[in-house]
């Protein structure tokens, strides 16, 4: 396998991953939207007054030493045969009359990575048609590769927005569970801020080798 080969399949490895990390939740958002508007039209609502007041919050449940012994809660088989279980996360829906105005404006967050995911998967696409077209150490790749770090660090902070916006609401309720500490489901980005971070780096590599090609060239 020549080298040129080895970067089409990882090229088309990552396009994949990509592609996938817009298409699934964006297909999955869509789906539950359609579901919900046919069940509400389903059971009736003729406006406002009739639909759900609330919105969701996810809660991380970890559950104490007791609890992890002696599970108090169960779920039952088809059979009848009764299992316990701990609980790991639950979203709960909150009223909306009880959250300031201002958090409709967090139902941006999704929209905005997905559009962050779609940046990426474009320069990157751009960026393997460059290699394709043995294109490689040219200013417009360096580009290419500041831009997917930007935005790969752009979804971290992203992220960390909505993260906070979480422990925001989370401490306007005095949430309670029986042998379980309760917090907001979040963690820090570390993966995507990481990610970014590396891909700045081999930009500034590329620009680096790019400078070492061009006075190579000046001095031949």
């Amino acid at each position: 396998m020549t080298n040129k080969t080895s970067i089409y399949i990882l090229s088309i490895l990552v396009l994949i991953v990509l592609g996938l990390s817009v298409i699934l939740p964006s297909h999955q958002l869509i789906k539950m939207s359609w579901e919900g508007f046919s069940v509400g039209f389903e059971s009736g609502w003729t406006g406002k007054d009739n639909m759900i007041d609330g919105t969701l919050l996810p809660l991380k449940f970890t559950p104490t030493t007791q609890t992890m012994i002696h599970p108090t809660d169960s779920i039952i088989f088809d059979d009848g045969m009764k299992v316990p279980i701990v609980v790991d996360s639950v979203a709960v829906l909150v009223p909306d009359a009880k959250l300031p105005s201002w958090t409709i404006w967090t139902m941006l967050i999704t929209p905005l990575q997905f559009c962050l995911l779609a940046i990426i998967l474009w320069k990157f696409l751009r960026f393997i048609l460059n290699v394709s077209k043995s294109r490689i150490f040219v200013d417009q790749n360096v580009r290419y590769l500041r831009q997917i770090s930007f935005a790969l660090i752009a979804i971290a902070f992203v992220q960390l927005i909505g993260g906070l916006l979480q422990d925001y609401l989370f401490g306007l309720f005095s949430f309670a569970g029986e042998g379980y500490d309760i917090s907001a489901l979040w963690d820090f980005p570390w993966s995507n801020l990481l990610i970014g971070v590396v891909a700045l780096l081999l930009a500034q590599v590329w620009a680096y080798g790019i400078k070492i090609k061009q006075d190579q060239e000046l001095t031949i």
